[in-house]
């Protein structure tokens, strides 16, 4: 009798900590450094999906491709574990299109670095990812292969990554664990039958700003003076690397 009460005890031991880790919820705040803006996103972080958004939307430069949280027909950046794919929105000048991506296609190399932030130690890895190199840090503290935008896939959660060209910068401001149940009903599906895939928004990127840049230099004046004359789209991954990197396209060549 004293055995079957322990099997009992255990059981429902492992059991309640079985729930706890369903039902777990873990919220970070991480703050966006880019082209001189910061942009403040909210993580939430559940076993089977996490969500990305804009507490702010950044929409003062129209040349500029935004997660843009005001644009009319819904922000989505849903990660779906069981299907290993990423389901986002995201607008060319005003237009919007719905992608579905691979979730964290990034490699990483782990290396053996450590330092602290907030408090949780971190190790350093490093990754290409569509056009730059950058470094994180993870902490195996918090198991749970995740990140910001679309970063992930290490075995702990990133609160630091950067690249190189020193463009792009996110850092976690603040992680808050509860225990929340939720019933999720991914926001993407009322979308299901829009969605693109990365490659072909890719070409349609390309194809848009094109057309975009021929109307600009058509419009063009030649006395118009330095830096004017230029345009750029600073984005996270590379698409066009013409408009991209560098100076960007001059409209008057």
């Amino acid at each position: 009798m004293k055995m079957r009460i322990i099997v009992i005890t255990l059981f429902f031991t492992l059991w309640g900590i079985k729930s706890l880790g369903q039902n777990s919820e873990i919220n970070v705040v991480y703050s966006l450094f880019k082209g001189g803006d910061i942009i403040n996103f909210d993580v939430k972080i559940f076993d089977d999906f996490s969500t990305y958004k804009a507490q702010e939307a950044n929409v003062n430069n129209l040349n500029d491709i935004t997660l843009n949280v005001t644009t009319p027909g819904g922000y989505i950046f849903e990660k779906i574990k069981k299907e290993n794919k990423l389901y986002y929105s995201e607008s060319i000048m005003t237009k919007r299109f719905y992608v579905v991506d691979s979730l964290h296609p990034m490699k990483w190399k782990i290396g053996k670095e450590i330092k602290s932030i907030l408090g949780y130690p971190c190790q350093k890895a490093q990754t290409h990812f569509r056009g730059r190199d950058y470094f994180a840090y993870f902490t195996k503290k918090i198991p749970v292969n995740n990140g910001p935008y679309k970063f992930g896939g290490l075995p702990g959660l990133i609160l630091e990554v950067y690249s190189t060209d020193e463009e792009i910068k996110y850092l976690a401001k603040s992680i808050n664990f509860s225990k929340n149940t939720i019933n999720h009903i991914p926001s993407y599906t009322k979308y299901h039958s829009k969605y693109i895939s990365h490659l072909d928004f890719v070409s349609i990127y390309i194809t848009t700003w094109k057309s975009i840049i021929a109307k600009l230099k058509s419009r063009a004046e030649d006395h118009i003076p330095g830096d004017e004359n230029y345009i750029k789209s600073n984005e996270i991954e590379i698409k066009y690397p013409a408009l991209q990197l560098g100076r960007g396209i001059n409209l008057n060549d």
